[in-house]
């Protein structure tokens, strides 16, 4: 069996650390993705987090390719915070009378 030179020691470490590092890209894409999911879910029932996320967006995601990879999101916001904003009562923010 042939000896195993420094040089392809050093390759088949760098192939290792490679796929280590994939594999970390990889879990933290896909934490992302559960993260995102769950923030648009939690929009979809609760108007401040949907106006708050839709706002944040828009603020960050600056260039064109991204904006319209995310439009339908923003659009989704916007119309949860504004059909369960128009749901809430006129006199939630109202103080009561007393009489």
């Amino acid at each position: 069996m042939a000896k195993t030179t420094p040089e392809q020691k050093i390759a088949a470490l760098e192939a290792k650390l490679a796929r280590a590092r994939e594999q970390v890209r990889a879990r933290e894409t896909r934490g992302k993705i559960v993260v995102g999911a769950a923030m648009i879910s939690a929009a979809e029932t609760d108007p401040k987090i949907a106006s708050l996320m839709a706002t944040k967006l828009r603020e960050v995601v600056k260039r064109e390719p991204d904006i319209e990879a995310i439009q339908f999101v923003l659009e989704k916001l916007d119309a949860a915070a504004k059909s369960a904003g128009s749901a809430a009562p006129a006199s939630s923010s109202a103080k009561p009378s007393v009489s």
